[in-house]
């Protein structure tokens, strides 16, 4: 089950792989250094033109972002 923690978790794992701030992170896909921090934290979810964003800019998977890969059980 896609929860907020596990989302925002995904997405902190992403953009520390980039070496990203908060702001770095979110400036390219229209989000706000205040609104990553609460995606993060599991405070909010991310609208799904948001997550598509992420998904296209950062040239990662829907799947990845949510924390399904293969070979992980359901």
């Amino acid at each position: 089950m896609l929860t907020k923690s596990v989302l925002g978790n995904q997405i902190k794992v992403l953009r520390l792989e980039k070496g990203l701030s908060q702001e770095e992170f979110g400036a390219p896909v229209d989000l706000s250094r205040s609104a990553v921090s609460q995606i993060e934290s599991g405070q909010m979810y991310p609208s799904l033109e948001s997550i598509d964003k992420i998904v296209k800019y950062y040239s990662t998977s829907w799947d990845n972002l949510v924390g399904h890969t293969k070979g992980k059980s359901r």
